[in-house]
This record gives C-alpha cells, structure tokens and sequence, in this order.
C-alpha cells in the first residue's frame, strides 16, 4: 500500500471514533463505531479456538474494514441537505 493511500485509510478510521451508532454502551453513553468495531474484532480474537472451522482472521479483517466501508457507501446514497445526510460527513 502506498504511503498516501495508507494515511487516508488511517485517516477515516480516525473519524469513525467520531460517528455513534445507534445503541448504547453499559455506562449509558452512545456507542462510537470505532468501539463497536475495536470489541467485534476483540469477540472473534477470543473465540478463534472455540471455532476453528471458521476464518478469524477474515471476521477480524472484516470487523475493521466493514465501518469505513460501511460510511464511505452511506455518504455517497445520502445527499447533501436531506434530512438523513450526517452533518458530519459532509464536513469531510
């Protein structure tokens, strides 16, 4: 990978901490899709010996790439000044 391509890569998975999703945490505060990502990934760390018919490698792969992909689709179907469209995605 490039270098430039790899800075913005890092660069969007820095804003995901920034985006909330639509649960909560235990402590009662809105869950980022950074946190919701970082404890999927941890999940499928865990229980790669429990299942090992199963890719782990691809499901944690998965569980990192999946958000960025996930808001990078979502900015392009939503338009600029719809109700739906996330402030915060067009600012960047």
């Amino acid at each position: 990978m490039e270098a430039k391509e790899l800075l913005r890569v890092l660069h969007t998975a820095e804003r995901l901490k920034d985006e909330t999703r639509h649960c909560y945490t235990s402590g009662g505060r809105r869950e980022s899709v950074a946190e919701h990502s970082w404890r999927l990934a941890l999940t499928a760390l865990f229980l790669r010996d429990e299942f090992p018919a199963l890719d782990m490698d691809r499901a944690i792969s998965r569980a990192f790439s999946s958000p960025a992909a996930t808001r990078s689709a979502s900015a392009r179907r939503w338009r600029p000044g719809s109700r739906r469209f996330p402030r915060r995605i067009a600012e960047s």
